[in-house]
């Protein structure tokens, strides 16, 4: 059972790349339910049942924790709408734990949030590599374009934003809508609407 358990989480995890927080779940879940099926021999039932209500109690404080981290999320992704209150969101996000299990979460919010012209290169490429990665959006696939861009990697950052337009259809009026927005502050974007070859 316990082999089978491995195989079955280590399978998912390569399902789904990132994150192993799934993972994590279906292996305390696994542990209770061996543990409470009789599947694994302990020996003696009260060593089982102590060990199941002290897993139990373990698998509270991670929700219990996981609940906390939703509730600053939920802030953040609330006031982060409103220009006024970002720095409230950005506070948010720094009082959630590097190790939480919405860290995904966590990065692909800053990425989208953040002002790819304003922020440290190297900090929102990490950010936005996450995010990019978990959960690709348009908000954040040109954020990371920009980033590229101002790291001087122009040709990476076209082909990006090239490849965004692949995975979104080609929806210009949000591909083009955020570039737009960005050009308007710094005229120098203007090279991210040219494929490496010329124009588009």
């Amino acid at each position: 059972t316990w082999t089978i358990s491995v195989f079955v989480i280590l399978g998912l995890h390569a399902l789904i790349e990132y994150p192993l927080s799934y993972a994590y779940f279906l292996g305390l879940l696994t542990v209770v339910t061996s543990i409470s099926g009789g599947s694994w021999r302990v020996g003696r039932r009260l060593t089982a049942t102590a060990l199941t209500i002290g897993l139990a109690a373990w698998g509270g404080l991670v929700l219990a924790e996981l609940h906390r981290d939703y509730q600053l999320l939920e802030f953040a992704l609330a006031t982060g709408k409103r220009q006024a209150q970002l720095p409230q969101a950005k506070s948010a996000l720094l009082d959630i734990p590097p190790g939480s299990l919405l860290s995904p979460w966590v990065a692909t919010t800053a990425c989208v949030s953040l002002d790819p012209l304003q922020v440290s290169v190297s900090d929102g490429l990490a950010v936005c590599g996450v995010a990019m990665h978990f959960a690709p959006t348009i908000e954040s696939g040109v954020n990371a374009a920009v980033l590229k861009w101002r790291a001087g990697l122009t040709d990476e950052a076209r082909d990006s934003l090239h490849r965004l337009r692949i995975a979104t259809g080609y929806d210009r009026g949000g591909v083009e809508r955020r570039l737009d927005g960005l050009i308007l502050r710094d005229e120098k974007l203007v090279v991210l609407r040219q494929k490496q070859n010329g124009p588009e």
